[in-house]
C-alpha cells in the first residue's frame, strides 16, 4: 500500500514565518517613512523664493488673493519668463523666452521643496517651509 502524499510547504520553513512578517513590517515602515516623514518634517507654512542670477528677488509672498491669479514677469539673460500663481493649485510658468522651455514643462509646484528652474534665464523659483507649523501644501493661499 502506498503512503498518502504529504503537503510540503516549500515557501516557509520552520521559523521563516517570523522572518517574513518582520521583513514585511520593515518594508511597510520604510515606505511609510518615505511618504509621511517629509510631510511631517516640513509641516509648516510655505514661502516663495525667487532667485535671479544668484540674488534673492522675493523671499515671501504673503496673503495672495485666493479668488484670482497673480502674475509676475521675471527678466533674465535669455529674455525672461512669466510666473503665475493660480489659487489654490499652485505656481507655474506660463511662458518663457528660453529655447528649451523646461521651466514651462515643469508644471505646477505647490508643496515645500518643489522648484522650477530656468537655466538660460538663471532663475530659480522654489517653495520652502517657513517653520511656523501651518501646513506644507497650498490651501488657497500662502501664509
Amino acid at each position: 500500500m502506498k503512503e498518502p502524499l504529504k503537503f510540503v510547504n516549500i515557501f516557509f520553513l520552520k521559523g521563516d514565518r517570523l522572518i517574513f512578517i518582520g521583513m514585511l513590517m520593515v518594508i511597510f515602515m520604510l515606505f511609510t517613512s518615505q511618504m509621511l516623514l517629509p510631510r511631517i518634517l516640513s509641516s509648516s507654512g510655505l514661502m516663495l523664493e525667487i532667485y535671479q542670477q544668484k540674488k534673492l528677488l522675493v523671499f515671501t509672498v504673503n496673503k495672495l488673493p485666493t479668488e484670482k491669479e497673480s502674475e509676475w514677469d521675471l527678466e533674465g539673460p535669455a529674455g525672461g519668463l512669466h510666473l503665475v500663481y493660480a489659487p489654490p493649485e499652485g505656481f507655474y510658468v506660463r511662458s518663457a523666452s528660453c529655447p528649451d522651455h523646461i521651466c514651462v514643462h515643469t508644471g505646477l509646484i505647490n508643496q515645500a521643496s518643489q522648484s522650477i528652474v530656468c537655466i538660460p534665464n538663471e532663475i530659480i523659483i522654489r517653495l520652502v517651509a517657513d517653520g511656523k507649523g501651518e501646513g506644507d501644501a497650498l490651501d488657497g493661499g500662502l501664509r
